[in-house]
């Protein structure tokens, strides 16, 4: 493309870039993720069911299952650094405790 085409008064030796296009965007409105996350990790609701759920116990359920899932990945942490604490503690430590986990 050089300045003849274009009617622009540039210098010979100016490249044009042509223009990205403008993205669209992706995912929805945030009401929609947020249904959709719902619907996610209670898979008994469908997005139908869940808009009618109340705004309030959505994010409350959300914020118990993050909470959980929190939980859960420390004890995978936990569980996963126990062989490398001294003498071998921190197995002990977590073999009692979901022991009496178990037993309760």
């Amino acid at each position: 493309m050089n300045s003849e085409n274009t009617g622009d008064k540039l210098p010979p030796n100016v490249i044009r870039v042509a223009r990205l296009p403008e993205r669209k965007k992706s995912g929805g409105s945030s009401t929609m993720r947020l249904l959709a996350t719902f619907c996610y990790y209670f898979p008994a609701y469908t997005l139908k069911e869940a808009r009618k759920v109340p705004y309030k116990h959505i994010v409350l359920m959300l914020n118990q299952a993050k909470r959980l899932q929190s939980a859960n990945y420390y004890e995978l942490l936990q569980i996963s650094v126990a062989p490398h604490t001294q003498k071998g503690e921190g197995v002990k430590t977590l073999n009692e405790r979901f022991s009496n986990e178990m037993n309760s």
